[in-house]
């Protein structure tokens, strides 16, 4: 696996940007395009990019630069990290897989509750949207509307990718008095509970 900048295209060279559609292949795509079928054989049998290229969903993206229907590149996201870049190389095509420099985040935050979760956690400046799915992550121990008292404590880390998205709590506390239960299997990767 290679890390590396973004390969250079050449500029005789036309860029087409695909997304996927229901019930496109990759063979349906070269043809609607007019890229050459030969390419697409010669791809396909990489053994690096069979793989990938073997299935493709909706929404997938595709970006192939041609000159007059001839490949001369073709990426495709495998996932937010990596991309597979495939190239014309003098015999035949080159595969590599581009891991892309990235940045993961992880914020914080706690809360004293005085009067609701909800208000703690806008006061904690956590997005609503996030605070419902903390209290999913308790629902089994906790009902937050009957069972909080002015005291309870939360905390809530989670950690977000190239900052766009923000992923799964990574970890989640709610403490009340001295009890602690230890999470169930699949929930987080860590939780505890403390109630009076």
């Amino acid at each position: 696996m290679l890390t590396a900048a973004e390969p250079v295209i050449d500029p005789a060279s036309t860029m087409l940007n695909l997304l996927v559609r229901p019930g496109d292949t990759l063979e349906l795509l070269f043809r609607r395009n007019g890229l050459s079928m030969s390419d697409l054989a010669a791809i396909v049998s990489l053994p690096d990019a069979t793989r990938a290229l073997k299935v493709l969903k909706p929404g997938d993206r595709l970006e192939i630069a041609h000159r007059d229907g001839q490949v001369v590149s073709l990426q495709r996201e495998l996932d937010e990290v990596k991309v597979l870049s495939i190239a014309r190389a003098d015999s035949g095509f080159a595969v590599r897989t581009i891991e892309r420099q990235v940045d993961v985040r992880t914020t914080g935050a706690h809360g004293v509750i005085q009067s609701s979760l909800f208000e703690a956690g806008t006061a904690a400046g956590i997005a609503d949207r996030l605070v419902m799915d903390m209290a999913g992550i308790f629902e089994w121990d906790i009902d937050f509307i009957q069972d909080v008292r002015e005291g309870d404590q939360f905390s809530r880390r989670s950690s977000s990718i190239r900052a766009r998205r923000i992923g799964p709590h990574v970890f989640a506390t709610a403490t009340a008095g001295s009890t602690t239960s230890r999470p169930k299997a699949g929930a987080c990767a860590k939780r505890s509970y403390a109630h009076r």
